[in-house]
């Protein structure tokens, strides 16, 4: 089996389209793993990873989110543990937007350049079955890859776009998958993830 270098970005959010490519296999070497630490209070992100607004103490709002061990940021969505298995492990917990847009992201640097990558990532549609009947909203994600330039511009490498994430009856992480190349003398990406469903009754996510 070929072996690739991955981005593992394990950050509540994932998804069902664009599993055709790169699933992880045997002697893959993890390059990056974001997850969002662990705690047993509510925890805001670190300046300029998102443009929602941090909650720190009530139910989520549309273009809220939060950093907590629990998805349940209102009493009619799921009760889960983060992905990660950590104990106490924190996830972000989003009500998205009323508009379609980014809320998260982050830059990766010391990468070798003129190499494939796998990238997956996880999310949760933190609604129970029934929430928002009879028509609740789904999230809809799409994860952009870009390429960090010596001039400091960005260049999109890759654009990976969900189906819609189903309500479900238990807690269901799903995994949003594909593959990266970086060209010549690019060693540091940009990914962006973006909400592409709008907010209302539904679309909240971890």
């Amino acid at each position: 089996m070929k072996k690739f270098s991955i981005l593992v970005l394990t950050i509540v959010l994932a998804t069902t389209g664009y599993q055709s490519v790169a699933q992880p296999c045997a002697g893959e070497v993890i390059k990056f793993r974001e997850t969002f630490g662990t705690g047993t209070v509510r925890a805001p992100l670190p300046p300029g990873r998102t443009n929602y607004l941090y909650n720190s103490s009530s139910t989520l709002n549309d273009g809220d989110y939060t950093l907590l061990n629990t998805s349940q940021g209102k009493p009619e969505w799921h009760s889960s543990s983060d992905h990660t298995g950590d104990a106490d492990g924190r996830m972000m917990v989003t009500n998205a937007s009323f508009t379609t847009g980014e809320f998260y992201r982050d830059t990766v640097y010391g990468l070798s350049s003129v190499s494939s990558y796998s990238v997956y990532f996880y999310a949760m549609n933190v609604n129970t079955v029934g929430t928002c009947a009879p028509a609740p909203i789904l999230p809809r994600l799409q994860l952009i890859v870009e390429s960090y330039n010596s001039d400091g511009t960005f260049t999109q490498i890759s654009s990976m776009i969900s189906d819609s994430l189903p309500q479900t009856n238990a807690p269901a992480w799903i995994m949003i998958t594909g593959q990266i190349y970086l060209p010549v003398d690019v060693t540091a990406v940009r990914y962006r993830i973006i909400n592409n469903a709008t907010g209302g009754c539904g679309n909240d996510l971890a």
